[in-house]
């Protein structure tokens, strides 16, 4: 993406978010404005199992990107933060140099630790502690694989840590640093008390001094140091502001701070969060309640294990020439909503809410000899709206229900799929001027770490606008009402099925 030519002799902050398929580094004025931007894939290394990223291949794009982004901003630069995909670990030596590859939260090698978890700790007592069910994406069960299947590689480590203690020790941090949203996510915490859980690393036989120090995302951890300044074509000496989970940081970004809305990301995977000033628990075990970037506060978020990825799947796989997603949507204007009957199911990742169920498989369901390609796109489009609803109905029944929902990530770029949101969510979904909204998160962090707003909610006012909200379409209601229903059936069949690969487990309205 081309960067945009804005020129201004203002204060700036530099936002940087390093997500698990692409780095995006933007300029913003302390105003808000943006004056750059600059997104570059991050390769993933997989083989299906194994998922990981260099370290050295990282820092090469991130030095392009933000080269790039100072190529065309104008003014004094204050200070950078950090937003950083969840569960994702990487052992770190005294130096603070990676010792392997990054073990990205979609890696599977975990797995087999479930269970194992689960009989050391109970799955009730674990989420009572944690607010977290043990799943796969966390931290935990990786941390768990690399502690007893590469103990000399996990001995060497100073600290094991989130892809964000790596890049702040790059910059010049001088500690193991990592905030509270990205610790949710990495190793259990004790949500009384925004601390790590002594007590589920005891009973995990987990070394709590292997883990970075926890710190609020607006801290001021360092300075950038001289060689990555020189490198990266910033002033040596400019804040370094912590930041934080990619999730947490884009509900900032697109101004979920409130109750009356929730945010749907789309991206590789998709989540939905709300944002909670208290910590909440959900009943079932299920939703994840983990610390917000926001001083203090909380949020609750269910996830998806594939979204976005999935469409790339189709565009590679199904389609006779890998097309754009603006072209793969294009194809739906020759179906109808419904799909002339078919019914996709994405879980080709595995489900993590409201059903765990890491063995679950994507399947397409009613297929005639009549259906055409463009059907099979809107089944796809549908289905994954279709979960996202099943998601959003989970959180907004520990939550409250709400007035509507800002739509995030890749999966909000074009209006024809963002109204099949709306028709599927049942609610108002409204797009923001900027969608890299992690990017615009972190750049808030940063604002609000450096002094220039007391409150995420004053910055949100000068970081955050809404360039549009579709309403859903009436005529449609009841047939997506009823696909609802269909979808959540067809799933619990199936997910009950060995062919399926899992047994249900967990929430839901079936």
């Amino acid at each position: 993406m081309a960067p945009s030519k804005g020129r201004s002799n203002a204060q700036l902050v530099i936002g940087l978010d390093v997500g698990t398929s692409a780095v995006k580094v933007g300029s913003f004025e302390l105003s808000g404005k943006m004056q750059a931007i600059s997104v570059r894939e991050h390769p993933l290394d997989s083989d299906g199992t194994v998922v990981v990223q260099h370290p050295e291949n990282t820092w090469r794009v991130i030095v392009d990107a933000v080269r790039e982004v100072v190529t065309h901003s104008s003014g004094e630069f204050v200070a950078i933060a950090i937003s950083n995909q969840r569960g994702s670990i990487v052992p770190i030596d005294t130096r603070g140099r990676a010792l392997s590859p990054v073990i990205v939260w979609m890696d599977r090698r975990g797995l087999p630790w479930l269970c194992w978890i689960e009989e050391q700790v109970g799955r009730d007592f674990y989420y009572r502690e944690a607010g977290h069910p043990i799943v796969p994406y966390t931290g935990i069960s990786k941390l768990i694989a690399l502690q007893r299947s590469q103990p000399d590689l996990f001995d060497n480590a100073t600290s094991i840590a989130p892809p964000q203690t790596l890049l702040l020790r790059k910059l010049g941090a001088e500690a193991d640093v990592c905030d509270e949203s990205t610790g949710s996510y990495f190793f259990p915490l004790d949500i009384k008390h925004r601390v790590w859980s002594e007590v589920l690393a005891e009973r995990l036989a987990f070394p709590t001094e292997k883990l970075p120090r926890l710190v609020s995302a607006i801290e001021v951890v360092g300075q950038l140091r001289k060689p990555a300044a020189e490198e990266l074509g910033l002033p040596e000496g400019i804040a370094l502001v912590a930041g934080g989970g990619d999730g947490q940081c884009a509900a900032a970004g697109c101004g979920v701070l409130d109750a009356d809305r929730a945010m749907v990301n789309i991206g590789t995977a998709a989540g939905v969060q709300t944002f909670e000033a208290e910590a909440r628990l959900d009943p079932m075990y299920t939703i994840n309640c983990a610390a917000h970037v926001v001083p203090g506060a909380w949020e609750l978020e269910g996830h998806t294990q594939a979204s976005g990825v999935v469409l790339d799947w189709v565009r590679r796989t199904l389609s006779n020439e890998e097309r754009s997603l603006s072209a793969l949507i294009d194809e739906i204007e020759l179906s109808v909503p419904g799909a002339r009957g078919l019914l996709f199911i994405p879980t080709m990742n595995g489900s993590s809410a409201p059903h765990i169920d890491p063995e679950a498989r994507g399947c397409l369901v009613g297929l005639r000899l009549s259906h055409t390609f463009a059907d099979i796109a809107r089944a796809v489009l549908e289905g994954i709206s279709l979960e996202i609803r099943w998601l959003l109905d989970s959180v907004t029944a520990i939550h409250e229900p709400v007035r509507e929902v800002r739509l995030v990530g890749g999966g909000a770029r074009d209006e024809r799929w963002n109204l099949i949101h709306a028709g599927i969510l049942g609610c108002p979904v409204s797009v923001v001027a900027v969608p890299h909204a992690a990017l615009v998160g972190a750049a808030m962090c940063a604002a609000v770490g450096v002094g220039e707003y007391d409150t995420f909610q004053e910055t949100e006012r000068a970081f955050v606008q809404v360039a549009g909200t579709i309403d859903p379409e009436q005529p449609f209601g009841k047939l997506y009402e009823e696909l609802n229903e269909r979808y959540r059936g067809t799933f619990a069949l199936l997910s009950q099925s060995h062919a399926f690969g899992g047994d249900l487990s967990g929430r839901g309205d079936l």
